[in-house]
């Protein structure tokens, strides 16, 4: 159903939002595995499987699909060798490797080798990547996730939100300070807004569906 919903719009606008679309694509595709509860440590197999299945539509479907080629192709390459530098690139691999250092310096040097243009979290395959690394480390603790997410010199804004995002959907706010979101910016309408995407959701499973 996320394929379906989220490809035919982007088929008017591939070529000024690929590398967005792919991105957004992935940080979707981890809300989903969120709310199912899926286990982490498969989601970024799982999100690779996807994307080669929107690939397969989109070859089908796209004049000139050819010419974005290299674009999903960079994606993927760099979404696989993240999951090998983690160590649960293959099925049954659920247990993620990070360096014995792993402190701020070193993970801006790595962020900047993530990405493509020297800035981590500025792509759409790096932004979420970096979310997703932080949530890997961190588990449920939200300051680490802090640390490892929203405090970088790259992109922190993207990936602290994506990051959040996903923290909120597996763990609700328990752990978060209250203080950060007591007098957020709009929250009645912000909670307001969920409240209709979560019926909405509701009323579009189907019978028998979770």
């Amino acid at each position: 159903m996320l394929l379906n919903l989220s490809l035919p719009p982007f088929r008017t606008h591939l070529s000024l939002f690929m590398a967005g679309f792919l991105g957004s694509l992935c940080t979707a595709l981890f809300a989903s595995y969120a709310v199912q509860r899926k286990p982490t440590e498969e989601w970024g197999r799982g999100m690779l499987k996807v994307v080669g299945m929107a690939e397969a539509y989109c070859k089908k479907t796209i004049r000139h699909m050819s010419e974005y080629q290299e674009n999903w192709f960079y994606f993927e390459t760099k979404w696989q060798s993240y999951l090998e530098q983690r160590g649960i690139a293959q099925e049954g691999q659920n247990m993620p490797t990070f360096p014995k250092n792993y402190d701020a310096e070193k993970r801006d040097q790595v962020y900047k080798e993530w990405s493509s243009e020297g800035v981590g979290g500025r792509r759409g395959h790096d932004a979420p990547m970096i979310a997703y690394d932080a949530l890997l480390f961190a588990g449920g603790d939200w300051t680490e996730l802090c640390n490892h997410a929203m405090f970088h010199g790259g992109e922190s804004g993207a990936t602290g939100s994506i990051a959040g995002c996903l923290y909120g959907l597996l763990y609700g706010m328990t752990n978060i300070p209250k203080r950060l979101y007591e007098n957020l910016e709009f929250r009645e309408r912000l909670e307001e807004l969920a409240e209709e995407l979560h019926k909405a959701a509701n009323r579009s499973k189907t019978p028998g569906q979770v």
